[in-house]
């Protein structure tokens, strides 16, 4: 993003976003377009991707501004550059993106396609949601080396690698298709797209096979939920709450879910490959939560009630099975509450046991299968059968077929001139890029831009030509590239020792003796050089009243005068000059220098030390000892918290190394998280040290906003409604609060089980906390927007605010 080019695009992002978004934003988005199908900008392909598709999602959403008649419009029109992103992409930030446009927008072009007929945007629209949904089980954009065709035993465990991968984009697949099973069901409620709105002689659209589109993807996130046989909690949880939005806003699937829901077993799931004990009972403890909430949010909205009815009279029966269930459940978590998961024993043989190596095979085999079904399931009414437009639709370049065409036309004519023999088979190369050290043919004359192209597309174009060359002449034209480069690298070698001797010998011009080290003792150099160096360093050595006249605060010329003593050595022994050598070493004694650490050791001995003082601030001395009198400038040991203080302190004023610091902050935020009720006001010392600090320099509190939101977002698992007191203090207390943390408790206000909480704690801050009152508003707002059973409460507060 420090290209000229990118701060050009976020200073006409900014300027839009204040000025008339209505008409810039789209500009600016034409213009990335059109500078990401730019050859000429191939290595901010990237760059340009991810704004791109930020952007793109900051104008289909539903907070844009953008109007709602617009967005419709600009979402169906990138349909085709977002289908070329996804599938050329390996950036996980760029495809997820892409996945999150289609969650908010995949309802308003279907409804742009229901009132214009416009059949090419329905196929576009078909093909990207094709791509997404066929990929929702794999690991993509991350590249895996799993194989499709066998089941040996060597390919059992890449597979199962891909299961909790890319957790986030399965996520926002499972949103998406959320999304499509809404969209594509019907509702009598009118206040959101759906399917009753396309008529039954609708030239493109069918609505029979878009409900019945909808009912699979509901049937594969229910049947996920049943087949899975491993513990993915976080996938689990998020279709569970997925299901809580369908089943309130589609009555009519509340059989079908409910159904689908008890036969979820939660205890047959079996761990992930290489996850501890303690992470599985973390994983199913979420995940029963999940399923209780669930249950407790059907009840209280009148969901699930005993006049269900399928037609065999089984709504009574589903009533109180899920009833039982929500109840067993929240004992079963009482009682682990009570007794503390973390004091779970393994060796006591209680842990869960994994899958055998035929029934991984078994579990592999379904998982290709449900993704074949997949595949051809997101085919609505018509197959995605239109050729995937080219990446240069919006660019307005030649399509790929022509220039497929153009290339052939060129190699086939170069081809019959040239014979046996390559085009250009010169050993040095035109430039020093990567077209010109491979190119056999005249790279200044071809005008061929195969970037242009697919990546599929090129790697069959690549394969297939190796495999119709021979073997001779494959090995000639290697041996051309390889030509190429040695020239290069010669090139370059040989024009780095005069650069850096000029360099040293301009700044040590003052110096006679550092002259004649820069200028003959290269390091590189023969004899000559050598015994230069050797003339230096003796007239060092026997005249030591010398050495002042060197900088001693520049630790490189040191350095570099130990490297040059090494090499003298080891140059004299290779040429017989051992003697001499010897002498050498004898006469010059260097001055010792301690090994210095690395980085990585550096961080290692710290978080030693970091853990230490956590063991000596949790050590209860029963009986402290009395005979020496306290001292001011001393630790006092009988208070266990006095180190955790003076962590604090080193850890805001006392590193500079952001990396050092950072790491003791993560250990003080574990900390703080094994026991948050009893360390509350270590927490905000430390916090409020970590905003005084930065404040008092006239400085952005960057790590104050950093790790304030962490604590938040790690307390969020943990709160209950009995953390009540505890949760008001700690909001009260820190000394700034923005949007950020108030979207900390936006999850809380959301959960039915823990709602009282978050409303009681936005209460206190709108009485006691004037300044945050706006952006409690707007919290307030959102929660609306997204939770109708939330009005009440939310209104209350907005009465406050008035």
């Amino acid at each position: 993003m420090s290209s000229a080019e990118m701060e050009q695009l976020l200073q006409a992002k900014t300027l839009a976003m204040h000025n008339n978004p209505t008409e810039m934003l789209p500009k600016v988005l034409e213009t990335t377009a059109s500078m990401y199908h730019n050859g000429n900008l191939s290595k901010l392909r990237l760059p340009l991707a991810k704004f791109f598709t930020q952007l793109v999602l900051d104008v289909v959403s539903v907070d844009s501004p953008i109007a709602n008649t617009e967005r419709p419009f600009i979402a169906a029109q990138y349909l085709p550059v977002l289908l070329a992103m996804a599938q050329s992409t390996t950036d996980v930030l760029v495809y997820k993106n892409i996945v999150l446009i289609m969650c908010a927008s995949y309802s308003l072009v279907l409804d742009l396609v229901a009132k214009t007929s416009n059949a090419e945007t329905f196929d576009q629209l078909c093909a990207l949601k094709a791509f997404v949904l066929s990929h929702w089980r794999t690991a993509y954009p991350l590249r895996t080396t799993t194989t499709t065709t066998t089941h040996d035993e060597g390919d059992v465990e890449p597979w199962l690698v891909q299961i909790d991968k890319n957790v986030g984009i399965k996520l926002a697949t499972i949103k998406f298709m959320s999304e499509a099973v809404l969209a594509q069901t019907k509702s009598t409620s009118g206040n959101d797209i759906n399917s009753a709105s396309v008529p039954d002689n609708h030239p493109v659209l069918n609505r029979s096979a878009l409900e019945n589109e909808a009912k699979k993807l509901l049937d594969t996130l229910l049947n996920y939920l049943i087949e899975e046989q491993y513990m993915v909690s976080p996938v689990f949880i998020g279709i569970i709450n997925t299901l809580s939005f369908i089943i309130k806003r589609r009555p009519q699937t509340t059989i079908r879910i409910l159904s689908g829901l008890l036969r979820f077993n939660v205890d047959a799931k079996f761990p992930l490959e290489g996850k501890s004990d303690l992470n599985y009972r973390l994983s199913k403890r979420f995940v029963e939560r999940a399923y209780k909430n669930f249950v407790q949010f059907g009840l209280k909205n009148q969901i699930i009630t005993k006049s269900l009815s399928s037609g065999s009279g089984s709504g009574s029966s589903i009533y109180s099975k899920l009833t039982k269930i929500s109840q067993t459940l929240h004992v079963i978590g009482e009682e682990t509450k009570s007794k503390g998961i973390l004091n779970f024993d393994p060796s006591k043989g209680n842990s869960k046991k994994s899958l055998s190596k035929q029934d991984k095979l078994k579990y592999i085999s379904l998982w290709k299968r449900q993704l074949s079904t997949l595949q051809s399931t997101a085919a609505v009414e018509r197959k995605a059968s239109l050729p995937i437009p080219a990446l240069t639709a919006v660019a307005s370049t030649e399509n790929m077929l022509d220039q497929l065409k153009i290339l052939q036309k060129y190699t086939l004519n170069k081809a019959s001139h040239q014979g046996n023999h390559f085009f250009n088979n010169s050993p040095k190369p035109i430039s020093n890029t990567y077209s010109s050290v491979y190119s056999l043919m005249n790279s200044s004359n071809s005008n061929q831009d195969v970037t242009q192209l697919p990546n599929d597309t090129l790697i069959k174009l690549s394969t297939e030509a190796i495999l119709q060359m021979d073997t001779t002449r494959l090995i000639s034209g290697l041996s051309i590239v390889a030509s190429r480069y040695t020239d290069l690298m010669n090139t370059y070698v040989n024009s780095v020792p005069s650069s850096s001797s000029s360099k040293r010998k301009s700044d040590d011009d003052d110096d006679e003796d550092d002259d004649d080290a820069n200028d003959g003792g290269d390091d590189y150099d023969d004899d000559g050089g050598l015994v230069d160096n050797n003339k230096k360093v003796k007239v060092e050595a026997e005249e030591p009243a010398e050495e002042p006249a060197e900088d001693p605060k520049d630790p490189e010329d040191d350095d570099r005068m130990q490297k040059m003593l090494q090499q003298d050595e080891t140059a004299q022994e290779d040429a017989g000059s051992t003697i001499q050598s010897s002498s050498t070493a004898r006469e010059i004694a260097p001055p010792f220098q301690p090994d210095t650490l690395t980085q990585d050791e550096k961080l290692k001995y710290l978080t030693r030390l970091t853990t230490k003082l956590f063991e000596l601030s949790n050590r209860q001395d029963a009986a402290p000892a009395k005979s020496l009198p306290p001292s001011p400038i001393l630790l006092d040991d009988d208070d266990s918290s006095s180190w955790l203080h003076v962590l604090i302190r080193l850890v805001t004023r006392g590193i500079a190394a952001q990396e050092a610091s950072d790491l003791i902050r993560e250990q003080l935020l574990a900390f703080f998280i094994q026991d948050f009720e009893q360390r509350v006001s270590l927490i905000i010392e430390w916090l409020n040290e970590e905003w005084f600090f930065q404040t008092s320099l006239r400085q952005e509190p960057a790590n104050y906003n950093k790790w304030s939101l962490q604590v938040l977002e790690s307390l969020g698992p943990f709160l209950e409604n009995n953390h009540r007191r505890f949760f008001i203090r700690l909001m009260s207390e820190l000394p700034s609060l923005h949007a950020g943390h108030l979207d900390a408790l936006k999850p809380i206000c959301l959960d039915p089980a823990r709602s009282s909480l978050g409303f009681q704690t936005l209460k206190f801050l709108v009485m006691f906390r004037p300044p945050v009152q706006a952006i409690v508003r707007d919290l307030l707002l959102q929660l609306k927007q997204e939770d109708e059973g939330l009005h009440k409460q939310c209104d209350s507060l907005l009465d406050r605010l008035q």
